[in-house]
């Protein structure tokens, strides 16, 4: 069966509501999770706007419930075979014709802006998370919107603070709440300056290098996704902001891709970011030696690019930089077997 549209989900728990139910604030949720957050939890607000409740009523919802009756019903197998023979009447009952209109697209974007100016209050910051997520997944529109609106401070602020509680108290739950949100982050584009200028703010760029060094298999890339993006976008120099603190190097130097993505942006994206793509280069290998670092290096191709940086042009502090790695670790690097013969030679002459 496909995948719910995101109205049929309960704002809690993130999966088809089999009861819902409307509080008083006009929001619909599952009846066995409102029930749960009011009485078991003891709370008195909506989880999604967090407004105070005028009443603890639970009104049932008839009109979405008929909805997803017949959304299930559309799906099920006697029901495929049934709606081949008259299309007609399943195009006119199926839910997803009724969604596909102008006042759901209006909702849709409602419910982003809802989740956005609640982020910061609700104890359900994954739940949140995970529904922005999937709001503008694929969508540019929603991501426009999510931007305009304040997504990338909010999201960063809630990283910074989820950051602190995890580190604090080595609370895992809060981990996790900063791995969601690098995920958020992960889906943008940031292909224009004004939102890289946000995702590099010091309260996300600090919880995304330390997703690089202790995050799960899937959250580190999606802080590499990020820093890849913003590498691409020109922006090397918060490469150099990170590289230049202890955490922020054992980060680099952990991540199987750090050294790619910074030597992809050598001698291809700007003279600036090619300075910048050295100094990052300098502080991981000479500050902070890794000899995990220096294998990348062959391996990426950054050592390639730095000799032939000595062919060109470039800063003198850049030039300087570069004959003083190659001459520090020529002699590590010419022990692998691809690394090109004439570059080996090279070498020696550098000697």
């Amino acid at each position: 069966m496909e995948e719910p549209p995101h109205l049929f989900l309960c704002p809690i728990s993130m999966e088809l509501m089999q009861e819902p139910v409307t509080v008083s604030t006009g929001v619909t949720y599952d009846r066995r999770s409102i029930e749960r957050w009011l009485f078991s939890y003891g709370r008195a607000t909506c989880p999604a706007t967090m407004q105070p409740l005028a009443n603890l009523d639970l009104t049932p919802n008839h009109t979405l419930a008929r909805v997803i009756s017949s959304w299930l019903d559309r799906g099920s197998p006697s029901s495929s075979s049934s709606s081949s023979s008259s299309p007609s009447t399943s195009s006119l009952s199926s839910p997803v014709h009724e969604l596909g209109t102008p006042l759901t697209r209006m909702l849709e974007e409602e419910r982003l802006r809802s989740a956005l100016g609640d982020l910061e209050e609700t104890p359900f910051k994954v739940t949140a998370l995970k529904s922005m997520r999937s709001c503008m997944a694929g969508d540019v529109a929603m991501q426009i919107i999510f931007v305009a609106s304040g997504g990338v401070e909010a999201v960063g602020r809630v990283m910074a603070q989820a950051l602190a509680e995890s580190g604090a108290g080595g609370d895992f739950s809060a981990f996790t709440v900063c791995e969601e949100a690098a995920a958020v982050l992960a889906a943008l584009p940031l292909s224009d300056e004004a939102s890289v200028g946000l995702v590099l703010a010091p309260e996300c760029l600090r919880p995304v290098m330390a997703l690089l060094q202790r995050g799960s298999a899937e959250a580190r890339l999606h802080a590499m996704g990020i820093l890849t993006k913003i590498s691409s976008a020109g922006a090397g120099g918060h490469w150099t902001s990170g590289s230049e603190c202890a955490e922020g190097r054992l980060a680099f130097a952990e991540h199987g891709l750090s050294v790619a993505a910074v030597a992809r942006t050598m001698l291809r994206v700007s003279d600036l970011a090619t300075q910048l793509a050295v100094k990052v280069l300098w502080l991981v290998s000479m500050v902070a030696q890794s000899e995990k670092v220096l294998e990348d290096m062959v391996l990426t191709g950054a050592v390639a690019k730095l000799l032939g940086l000595l062919h060109v042009e470039s800063a003198p502090s850049t030039k300087q930089k570069t004959v003083r790695m190659v001459r520090i670790h020529g002699v590590f690097w010419r022990q692998y077997p691809c690394f090109p013969t004439d570059l080996k030679d090279y070498l020696r002459l550098l000697d």
